[in-house]
């Protein structure tokens, strides 16, 4: 049975592959699928993903805070984009598990507490009351790097160089609800490091300086860089924009990330760049969500308009009738103004929200923020190898000469 085939049977079609988790590659989509149209299918996963995104989470607390406040600042970005380039840039290490790595970047506290499972409702202000008993709060950061489910959000405290650890793991442990996970974390003087099991390739390059791009673009940075050496070029994002290259993913403190990708992320002797050079080749895609903003409330009105004949149109929300679609439309703009107001805040909202979708969301969409392969296509390594129909084969229709 050929490759083909057997997506047959499992009713593998255009339908199909929209509504799996992973999106597919331009070339894992072709050899799949090679009579659908690449671009088409790009556009409806992206519209059916980013609309059940939002509509599941738009009104929780975290995705408020997140993408409609103006809480974010590029500052801390720049601040770092100049430490780099005063005491980092001229002293880098070749990222190499060989190297031998002494130090950390920079001077960072050691005691902290890590609260996990926030609930999705707690806000920020939420938080600190929740912790307001508590005095040995030398700092507080709320981070949301991942979006499995809406309790991936995290609290950072960092404590005091004198506090006791487990002392105050106990007294944060008394003041948190039922479900939230308290984790004490202590950085010693040997330096973290992890190994990926990728070698160095030239293709790296390339992928670099598109994710500086996206990154600069996220956070409107405009900052102006320009490096030849990939080593450097991967140091620069990860201490800039906290940014790993080999986590393929961003941190947002600097701690979360020394904590699950250590001071370092080098590369190891060991090379399996499959699942990789994947999320690289996705993760670089070219995105323009303008096809998805919405430009006017016209169209959202018709959800309130029921159709009763082609001459009757009723007002779904005083029952009201009319001869024509466009009088109901006028009539809940002057009648139901409160609706009519919503409608035009939730456009902005929305739209607002395309813009801030960030390289962490963007991995959650296509499903690449876990390290397998999708089961429901033919790889591009397979789309190379020879493919055999053993059914044809061992028929007798199929004649190999010796």
């Amino acid at each position: 049975m050929s490759i083909e085939q057997s997506f047959t049977r499992r009713h593998v079609d255009l339908e199909f592959v929209i509504n799996e988790r992973k999106l597919l590659t331009k070339k894992e989509f072709e050899l799949t699928l090679p009579n659908s149209n690449y671009d088409n299918y790009v556009k409806e996963f992206y519209r059916r993903k980013i609309a059940k995104f939002y509509e599941r989470n738009c009104n929780t607390q975290w995705f408020i805070e997140k993408f409609f406040s103006d809480s974010f600042s590029k500052d801390k970005i720049l601040e770092r984009y100049h430490n780099f380039s005063q005491k980092v840039e001229s002293d880098f290490l070749v990222l190499d598990s060989k190297s031998e790595f002494t130090r950390r970047f920079n001077e960072v506290d050691k005691k902290y507490i890590f609260l996990e499972r926030i609930p999705p409702n707690y806000s920020e202000d939420d938080v600190c009351e929740l912790l307001r008993p508590f005095k040995e709060i030398k700092k507080l950061e709320l981070s949301k790097s991942n979006y499995n489910t809406v309790f991936d959000r995290e609290a950072v405290i960092t404590l005091f160089p004198d506090s006791d650890l487990l002392l105050c793991k106990e007294k944060v442990e008394e003041l948190c609800t039922k479900g939230i996970l308290v984790q004490p974390f202590e950085l010693g003087d040997e330096i973290i490091i992890k190994s990926a099991w990728v070698d160095c390739r030239d293709k790296d390059s390339a992928n670099l300086r598109k994710i500086f791009t996206i990154l600069n673009k996220n956070y409107k940075t405009n900052i102006a860089y320009e490096c030849d050496n990939d080593d450097k070029f991967i140091t620069f994002l990860r201490h800039v924009f906290l940014y790993c290259y080999y986590c393929s993913r961003h941190f947002e403190t600097e701690i979360e990330m020394i904590r699950k990708c250590g001071d370092y992320h080098v590369r190891d002797d060991r090379v399996q760049r499959r699942v990789f050079d994947r999320k690289q080749k996705i993760i670089t895609m070219e995105r323009d969500f303008g096809y998805l903003k919405m430009d006017s409330p016209e169209t959202e009105l018709e959800k309130y308009i029921i159709k009763v004949t082609d001459s009757v149109f009723r007002c779904d929300l005083c029952h009201k009738t009319f001869e024509q679609l466009v009088y109901v439309k006028k009539h809940i703009k002057n009648k139901h103004e409160e609706l009519y107001s919503d409608i035009e805040q939730g456009i902005v909202r929305f739209n607002s929200f395309l813009g801030r979708i960030d390289i962490n969301l963007l991995n959650y969409f296509d499903g690449i923020d876990n390290n397998y392969l999708p089961t429901f296509c033919v790889h591009e390594e397979e789309g190379n190898a020879v493919k055999y129909d053993l059914k044809r084969l061992f028929s007798g229709d199929i004649k190999i000469s010796k």
